[in-house]
This record gives C-alpha cells, structure tokens and sequence, in this order.
C-alpha cells in the first residue's frame, strides 16, 4: 500500500488532498498543526484508518487533548469496540469531568450497548451542565420513548431547539403514545405538508 504524509491537513485544501489519496488508496498520515479537523473529516466519510492515524498523532503531540480522547471514541464505538470506547471517554472525563461533550458521547455509547438506564444517567449529567444542550434533550426523548415514557419523552423533544424533523417526527410518536391523538395528528400534518416531497415524514 502507498503512503502519504499530508501537512497543513486541517485547511480546505488539505483536506481535499487527504480525500483524494484515501480515495486512491493511499494510507494517510496527517500533520494538521494539532488540529482535529481534518480527522473528524476522514472519519465521516469513512476513512477510519487514516482518522486513527490523525487522532493518534495528535495524542502523542498532546495527551490532555480531550477533544482528541472524545474522537477516539466515537470512532471506536462506531467500529463496536466498546471497551476501547469507554476507556477514551472516561481518559476525556478524568482530564475534563464537567466536559459537556464527553458525557453526551458517554451516553451514546451506552446506547449502542443498549444500557439504556446508563445513557439516561449520562444524558441528565449533560443536562444539569448544560440545560439547553438540545443533543442531550433530543437524545434523552429518544431513550424515554424506546422504553415507554412517552409523557417525559415529550417534554424533552419540546425542549430540542431549533426543533428539526427528525425531532419533531419523534415527537409525534410520543404523543400519539401518550394518547394525544389530536396533538399528535396537528404536527403530522404540519410535517407532511412541509415535507411534500418526502415520503419519509408522510403520515
């Protein structure tokens, strides 16, 4: 396999040459000045080989990078190694315990574990550090509603701003499970009719 060290990766044209390289097989190591940019990119698009590559290399220059240790989670949980996950999360909330962003990503971790009671403990710590964090509000409806509290689910959908379709689509679940069909019917139609040419979001 080809190899590549790309510097300045972080800018837009760094960045550019990193997709393209990846997409012709090249493995990347990246030099973006410490900046993580660039491997949150990769790792949206699928890149995980050269993402590790960057958020390793960034550890090693600043092991107290707790925007780096959170990174290393999420790909890892994206690849289902929990117990890697876990452990570069808990390494985030040793250097930063009130960390907004670890404990939200805490909580989808545990999600993906299905230990629901464990995301809804992390998803409240967010909360009570962050009232308004509409991650945590949309995140913590959605583990309410999967386990039958769709009154409480409710209530934190309402609080999800701005309030998007995803999150308005499950707001209507939770009120038709909490048995307000008129309310539930009023935001269907009101999607569908701002969603006309999407089937998805029809009742």
């Amino acid at each position: 396999m080809k190899r590549a060290l790309v510097t300045g990766a972080s800018g837009a044209l760094g960045a550019a040459i990193c997709r393209r390289l990846a997409a012709d097989g090249c493995h990347i190591y990246v030099h973006a000045n410490g900046n993580l940019q660039q491997a949150e990119a990769l790792l949206q698009q699928g890149h995980r080989p050269e993402a590790l590559d960057a958020i390793q290399g960034e550890l090693r220059r600043n092991p107290s990078s707790v925007e780096a240790w959170n990174l290393l989670g999420i790909l890892k949980t994206g690849e289902q190694d929990f117990s890697a996950a876990a452990a570069a999360f808990q390494k985030a909330l040793q250097l930063a315990p009130r960390s907004v962003k670890t404990h939200n990503n805490l909580g989808n971790l545990y999600v993906a574990q299905n230990r629901s009671d464990l995301a809804e403990k992390e998803f409240r710590t967010t909360l009570s550090l962050d009232p308004t964090n509409r991650d945590a509000h949309y995140n913590l409806g959605v583990v309410l509603l999967t386990h039958h509290s769709p009154a409480a689910a409710v209530a934190q959908f309402k609080l999800v701003h701005p309030l998007d379709t995803a999150t308005r689509f499950n707001l209507v679940r939770a009120l038709l499970q909490s048995k307000r069909a008129d309310d539930a019917l009023q935001l269907a139609q009101s999607l569908s009719a701002e969603n006309s040419g999407n089937v998805q979001v029809h009742f």
